[in-house]
């Protein structure tokens, strides 16, 4: 699968984590869709998994925002945690409560890679049902 177009809706397993929840703005020159893979920067800014300078995955946008044509940051965006149906390929019985990578928005990998996502996990397997494959996503 390729990075995100649209917006998309992953279907969610149980319910969503209890735990503390926290909020950040858009960083200047993002464009994220409901249901991407997000991180933050540095500066502590929600951008998409493949952007450059991603320092730890968080979760899923919220919503859909663009802000690449401001030099400011955004609104707030809550990254969803949960257990999520997203691609992860060649994923097998095998593979379950091992490490989940993206590579980008809306896609992961069993295998850290190389580049500006190398070994930021974005959660564990935690299953496959029906031809979908099943990521835990903790966040922060």
């Amino acid at each position: 699968m390729a990075a995100l177009t649209a917006d998309i809706i992953p279907l969610r397993r149980g319910a969503e984590p209890t735990r503390n929840t926290f909020g950040y703005p858009i960083a200047p020159g993002e464009k994220v869709f409901r249901g991407s893979i997000v991180g933050i920067n540095a500066a502590g800014q929600i951008q998409r998994a493949q952007t450059a300078g991603t320092v730890i995955l968080l979760g899923l946008s919220n919503l859909n925002y663009d802000n690449t044509g401001s030099q400011v940051p955004g609104p707030i965006i809550v990254p969803m945690k949960g257990t999520w149906g997203l691609v992860v390929p060649a994923a097998t019985p095998s593979n379950i409560q091992q490490a989940v990578y993206a590579t980008d928005d809306a896609t992961c990998t069993l295998a850290s890679t190389t580049g500006s996502l190398a070994n930021l996990a974005l959660g564990t397997l935690a299953g496959l049902d029906n031809g979908l494959t099943f990521v835990s996503i903790q966040g922060s």
